[in-house]
């Protein structure tokens, strides 16, 4: 949480609420998003939903939080490393004289690869469905793709990436013939926490939601319900690449 709006490379104020501290005291949420900044090589990390209050003079990354989002964190000696979940090093930082971690991040702006367009990395990293720099460098570094320039880019913040990794849902029903009820219950949580109605839903032709009564649901609801031709995975491309 930052009370610095300028950290900020944009804002979703919709998001709002409160926060109490630990003497009680309460703060307001005025919106929330993420922060970019660059680590050492100029390599790019983020921050995600980080809440700006206003009322905040000290910004505080809670280690709790990292901790539920995978990340890994070591001290020893006076010194913190945060690793995020692919054992990247996140932040290195000392422990100062009133034992507090305090570290200055370097704020930086995301990179859309559609904008740069002198940078083979990013061209490469649109070009073959926004894969990771760092397959991207392997890719290379290995010449497993003939006539591939040489890149030297291992990590870079793309903000369409950023963008297509939020707001996902996993739920593990035990057979087919759960996954009406699931759809249901995610359906009212994500209604619930995004103050937004289901508008249209994408699915493959596996069975689960083509049955009579799920078509019935969709229709008394205004949901459309769109399904991909047969044997095209690609046309389901964002539940195909988290699988």
């Amino acid at each position: 949480m930052t009370g610095d709006r300028r950290v900020f490379s944009s804002l979703d104020e919709s998001v709002r609420g409160m926060v109490r501290f630990s003497d009680e005291s309460v703060v307001a949420i005025c919106g929330h998003d993420l922060v970019v900044f660059h680590y050492q090589n100029r390599d790019q990390r983020a921050l995600t939903s980080v809440f700006y209050i206003p009322s905040l003079r000290t910004n505080i990354v809670s280690l709790g939080q990292l901790d539920e989002a995978g990340c890994i964190i070591a001290i020893k000696d006076g010194v913190m490393v945060i690793h995020d979940p692919s054992q990247r090093v996140l932040a290195r930082i000392k422990r100062s004289h009133n034992k507090l971690y305090t570290g200055a991040l370097a704020i930086d702006t995301p990179a859309c690869p559609m904008v740069i367009g002198n940078d083979k990395a990013s061209r490469w990293h649109a070009s073959i469905g926004h894969l990771h720099f760092r397959a991207i460098w392997a890719m290379s570094t290995k010449k497993m793709v003939r006539g591939m320039p040489s890149i030297d880019r291992v990590e870079e913040y793309c903000e369409g990436c950023a963008l297509g990794n939020w707001h996902m849902w996993l739920e593990l029903p035990r057979s087919k013939y759960e996954a009406f009820q699931w759809f249901k219950k995610v359906q009212a949580q994500v209604e619930a926490n995004g103050s937004c109605k289901l508008c249209a839903l994408r699915s493959d032709r596996g069975g689960e939601f083509n049955s009579g009564a799920f078509k019935v649901y969709c229709e008394e609801l205004g949901v459309k319900h769109y399904t991909t031709a047969p044997y095209s995975p690609q046309q389901n491309g964002v539940v195909e690449r988290r699988n």
